[in-house]
C-alpha cells in the first residue's frame, strides 16, 4: 500500500484487516467484521453527517453514499452478521471467548485508524495556517 500512497494509518487498517480475512476462524472473521464495521458504520457515519451537515446541494454523491451505508448496514448487514455470528457461535466457550478477542483487535484496530487520520488532518490543518 505504501507504494501506491496510502498512509501509515490507512495501511495499517488495511492490513489488520486483510490479515483477519485469511488467517483468523470464520466464527473470528464474522466478529471482526460485525464489531469492527457493520454495527459502527451506521453511527459512525450519521455523525458525520450531523456534525459536518452535509447536504445534497453540497456532495450529493457523498450524502448518499453515507445514507445507503448507514440504511444497508443497520437495516440489512448488521443484524444479518449477528444471526450468522449466534449461529457460528452455537453456544460453544471458546468460540464466544475467540469473537470477544476478535471484536476487541476490530474495535481497536479502527479507533488506531481514526485516531492516527485525526492527528494527521490535525497536522495538515495547522501547516495550512502558519
Amino acid at each position: 500500500m505504501s507504494r501506491c500512497g496510502a498512509g501509515l494509518a490507512a495501511s495499517a487498517f488495511v492490513t489488520d484487516t486483510i490479515e483477519t480475512a485469511i488467517n483468523a476462524s470464520t466464527h473470528s472473521v464474522a466478529a471482526a467484521f460485525l464489531h469492527g464495521r457493520e454495527s459502527v458504520i451506521p453511527q459512525m457515519f450519521q455523525r458525520i453527517l450531523d456534525d459536518w451537515d452535509i447536504t445534497a446541494d453540497d456532495a450529493p454523491t457523498f450524502r448518499y453514499y453515507l445514507q445507503r451505508h448507514i440504511e444497508v448496514d443497520s437495516e440489512d448487514h448488521g443484524p444479518a452478521a449477528e444471526s450468522l455470528l449466534a449461529r457460528l457461535v452455537n453456544g460453544d466457550a471458546q468460540r464466544q471467548e475467540e469473537v470477544y478477542v476478535s471484536a476487541i483487535a476490530a474495535v481497536q484496530s479502527r479507533l488506531a485508524l481514526w485516531d492516527n487520520l485525526r492527528v494527521a488532518m490535525g497536522e495538515t490543518v495547522s501547516e495550512c495556517v502558519a
